[in-house]
């Protein structure tokens, strides 16, 4: 407790460097979907539509399918984070379709809105839904 500096502004380079080595994936998840709600309310009209519509139906979809939508995720991020190369590649794939198409990233999202949803629903009544 001594040794302990308490800093006044911001993070050193090497910390922001451990930071993403550690944390990459959820960094660029989330950088992913606040550029999506950005650019969806910059787009506007039949963008920002659609950009619900499809968050709505992905929500949906993964309250009826869980299962199928867990193994697809899992499946998605073990690829994507086996290796370096493919991790940048697949963050920076992930960036730019946030912006051309934010509606991709809401069904995304919705769709893992939905499996928590229908797995937090199954665990408060007792049942794990995965591993049945």
């Amino acid at each position: 407790m001594v040794n302990q500096v308490k800093k006044k502004g911001g993070f050193t380079v090497s910390e922001l460097e451990t930071h993403m080595k550690k944390h990459g994936v959820e960094v660029t998840i989330a950088a992913a979907s606040i550029l999506s709600a950005i650019f969806a309310l910059i787009w506007g009209g039949g963008m920002l539509f659609w950009s619900v519509l499809l968050c709505g139906i992905g929500g949906a979809l993964g309250a009826v399918f869980p299962k199928m939508i867990h193994k697809i995720l899992a499946s998605v991020l073990h690829f994507c984070t086996k290796e370096r190369i493919t991790s940048i590649i697949a963050s920076v794939l992930l960036l730019f379709l946030s912006l051309v198409a934010p509606f991709i990233t809401f069904l995304a999202l919705g769709c893992v809105g939905g499996k928590g949803l229908s797995l937090g629903s199954h665990k408060a009544f007792g049942n794990d839904l995965l591993h049945d």
